[in-house]
Order: C-alpha cells, then sequence, then structure tokens
C-alpha cells in the first residue's frame, strides 16, 4: 500500500498504477498457467516414458514367444517330413540302377517283405545281397568268402 501512495504522489495517476497492478495479476497468472502447463507435459513425458518400457517389454516377449513357436513348428514340420519319408518313400543304401520286379498299379496294395524292386549298383566292384533261406529243411548253409570281394 506504501508503494501505492508514494506512487500516487511522485504524479502517477491512479488509473495508471491500476492497470499497471492488473498486468502484474495477469502476467503472475500467465506464469502459473505456464507452470501448469509444464506440468502437465512433464507427467505426459513420464506416462509416455513408462508406455514405451512396456512397449519394450512386450516386444521382447513376443520375440521370445515367436523364436518359441518357430522352433516348434520347425520340429513338428522335420517330424511330419521323417513320417512321410517312411509312409511313401523307398530308399536304398546303395546307388544304382532301378529295376522293377512286377508291374505295379496305381494304389496297388504291396505286402511287407514283397520284392518290389531291385538295384544294380553303379559300383560293380562290390555287389551287396540278400538271401532268405528257410528254417525247416535248410541244412547247413556255408558261404565260400573266396569267390567275392570285400569292401
Amino acid at each position: 500500500m506504501n508503494v501505492l501512495n508514494n506512487s500516487f504522489n511522485q504524479g502517477v495517476s491512479k488509473m495508471e498504477l491500476e492497470n499497471e497492478r492488473i498486468k502484474y495479476l495477469q502476467a503472475q497468472q500467465n506464469v502459473k498457467s505456464i507452470m501448469l502447463s509444464i506440468s502437465q507435459l512433464e507427467e505426459s513425458l513420464n506416462n509416455l516414458n513408462k508406455t514405451k518400457s512396456g512397449v519394450a517389454i512386450n516386444s521382447e516377449k513376443d520375440k521370445i514367444n515367436y523364436s518359441s513357436q518357430t522352433l516348434q513348428l520347425f520340429e513338428q514340420l522335420r517330424k511330419s517330413l521323417k513320417q512321410w519319408e517312411q509312409n511313401y518313400l523307398i530308399i536304398s543304401s546303395t546307388n544304382g540302377t532301378v529295376s522293377f520286379q512286377q508291374f505295379l498299379g496305381e494304389n496297388q496294395f504291396v505286402k511287407t517283405d514283397e520284392a518290389i524292386l531291385s538295384i544294380l549298383p553303379t559300383n560293380k566292384e562290390a555287389l551287396v545281397g540278400r538271401m532268405s533261406i528257410p528254417s525247416i529243411n535248410s541244412g547247413k548253409v556255408i558261404s565260400d568268402k573266396s569267390s567275392y570281394k570285400t569292401r
């Protein structure tokens, strides 16, 4: 109040003094408003940082889950492929030319241990063979190793 009286005594009109006081109060209100905006922006920034951390964690979890699922699916595919090979492929341990023993039609049933093909090896120095001998009335079977070459 002394400042107002001193200002009034020094020749500043009461109206000018009141206008300056209103400007000062408005400036204070603007400062408070700016401080509130800064506080709100800082809170928003903190929330965004928390969200960013959460997204990063979820992203890592998803990567781990997808990696695990990929490995499981790959293993399942590998097992399915092995099963398919066992069911539908005829695989030989010897390289060579295939010769069918009989004519086979589409979807024809083949008995277990039935000879359906033979393989003429490309390496003719060492022949590989298989012989089935019945256990009844077969007597003694002796192999003469001197008549063929060994690997």
